[in-house]
C-alpha cells in the first residue's frame, strides 16, 4: 500500500479489527403436555416431549481492538507502485465453557476500497479476494493488509488452519484469515476443525499502500481499515 503523504504532511494509520462474539442462548426446555378431557370421556392422552441441544457458549477476545501504525512519511513511499508498511500484530483467543467446534468468520466494512494489485506487496502469495481495504482519498484507494495467522494452539498444542470456503463441506489449509462467505479454523487430525475448549492464533496485521502518485497528498492521508471477527459454531 502507498501513503499519500507529503514531506510536510504525517498520516495516521488507524486500523480497527473489531471482535463480535455471537451470542447463543443454552437452553435446554422440556415440556410436558397431558390433553385430556373428562375423566369419563377421554380415551386417549397426549405426551409432548420438546427439547433442543444447543453449542456450548464460547467467548472470543483480542488482545486489542485498534491497530494504530502511526505517522508514515511519505518521502519513505514509493511514487510508482505499492509500498509495503510495517506490519503489526494482535492474539485472537477463544475460550469455551465445554468443548466445541468453531471457525472464525470476518466481514471487510472497507471491501469497496481494495487497491488492485497490492495484497500480493503486503504479504508474498496473496489474491486481492484475501485483502481488506485501507480506505480512500479524492483520487482513488488508499491500498490494502492482508491477516495473516500464525502460532496457532488448539488446547496445548500447536495448530495449523485451515479454510472451508462450502460452508464446512470441505477444508484446506491456510496462512491468511480472509474476507467473506469463508470459515477459518484450527486444523484438527482428520484436517478440519475438531472439537476445542481453548485455543489462540497470533494474526500479523500487513498493510502495503498505493504509489504515491496514486494519492491525494495535499492533506494528510488518513488510513481507514476495520473488519469484523465473527466466532461461528459448526
Amino acid at each position: 500500500m502507498r501513503s499519500s503523504l507529503t514531506e510536510r504532511m504525517t498520516p495516521l494509520f488507524s486500523l480497527q479489527v473489531i471482535p463480535m462474539r455471537k451470542r447463543h442462548i443454552c437452553t435446554l426446555m422440556l415440556s410436558l403436555t397431558l390433553a385430556c378431557g373428562h375423566a369419563s370421556a377421554a380415551s386417549t392422552a397426549e405426551l409432548v416431549v420438546d427439547g433442543r441441544i444447543v453449542p456450548s457458549a464460547c467467548t472470543m477476545t483480542l488482545s486489542r481492538s485498534t491497530v494504530d501504525l502511526g505517522n508514515i512519511q511519505s518521502h519513505r513511499l514509493n511514487a510508482g507502485e505499492p509500498t509495503a508498511l510495517a506490519p503489526s500484530s494482535v492474539t485472537l483467543g477463544v475460550a469455551c465453557q465445554a468443548a466445541a467446534r468453531y471457525a472464525l468468520s470476518i466481514t471487510d466494512d472497507r471491501a469497496s476500497s481494495v487497491a488492485p494489485g497490492v495484497a500480493g506487496v503486503a504479504h508474498p502469495g496473496a489474491s486481492d479476494s484475501e485483502a481488506f481495504g485501507l480506505g480512500t482519498t479524492s483520487r482513488g484507494s488508499i491500498g490494502a493488509y492482508v491477516l495473516g495467522v500464525s502460532d496457532g494452539m488448539a488446547d496445548g498444542a500447536s495448530a495449523t488452519m485451515v479454510r472451508s470456503s462450502d460452508g464446512g463441506a470441505t477444508w484446506t489449509d491456510t496462512s491468511v484469515l480472509a474476507p467473506g462467505q469463508l470459515f477459518t479454523g484450527w486444523r484438527g487430525p482428520a484436517g478440519e476443525p475438531a472439537e476445542l475448549r481453548n485455543s489462540t492464533i497470533a494474526i500479523a496485521i500487513k498493510p502495503a499502500v498505493v504509489g504515491t502518485d496514486q494519492l491525494d497528498l495535499s492533506a494528510a492521508v488518513e488510513l481507514d481499515g476495520r473488519a469484523v471477527i465473527e466466532l461461528v459454531y459448526l
